[in-house]
């Protein structure tokens, strides 16, 4: 994960909603963002879910973009799971339903604001989960189309979510 020192941009919450947008996060401010999370309780067991926002806080939800990640369970064999042309960015944490214990996250987004490069992503989360224990996340993402990035929208697919996050910009 990268190194430097983080910046307060803000700090977001929902609840009994299916998703977040935050919008006008990324800016010509920074190169590189950290997203953090220590709430993510869905009403349904599954990942915690996210896509970029355009310039005009538009959701980017075609296949444009590619992602992998290794998914680390204590009771169970390591999976490595590549997700290419995907229509989201990728996949956090796993939770069960109303799960609270152990969820959360750091996810860094690299040149955003860049409209000449391609927005990449890295992230590593854990999670605890009845009857399966301790889950470890770790992949990274890539959103094949350059252009200029200002938002992210977390969201699960069924359901509703209690959520919270912060971004920083890295110095």
């Amino acid at each position: 994960m990268p190194v430097g020192n983080l910046e307060f941009i803000t700090n977001q919450t929902t609840s009994g909603q299916a998703l977040i947008d935050l919008t006008n996060v990324f800016t010509d401010k920074y190169d590189v963002y950290c997203i953090t999370s220590n709430t993510f309780v869905p009403t349904s067991s599954q990942s915690l879910t996210y896509r970029l926002l355009d310039s005009s806080s538009t959701v980017i939800s075609a296949t444009e973009y590619d992602f992998a990640f290794l998914d680390f369970r204590s009771n169970s064999s390591f999976i490595e799971q590549p997700v290419p042309n995907s229509n989201y960015m990728g996949t956090l944490p796993y939770s069960d339903a109303n799960g609270t214990q152990g969820n959360g996250f750091a996810l860094y987004i690299f040149n955003p604001y860049d409209s000449s490069s391609y927005t990449f992503g890295q992230w590593q989360g854990s999670s605890f989960n009845t009857g399966s224990g301790m889950r470890g996340k770790k992949g990274i993402s890539v959103h094949k189309n350059a252009e200029q990035i200002t938002g992210i929208r977390f969201f699960v697919f069924s359901g509703t979510m209690e959520f919270e996050a912060s971004v920083y910009g890295v110095k």
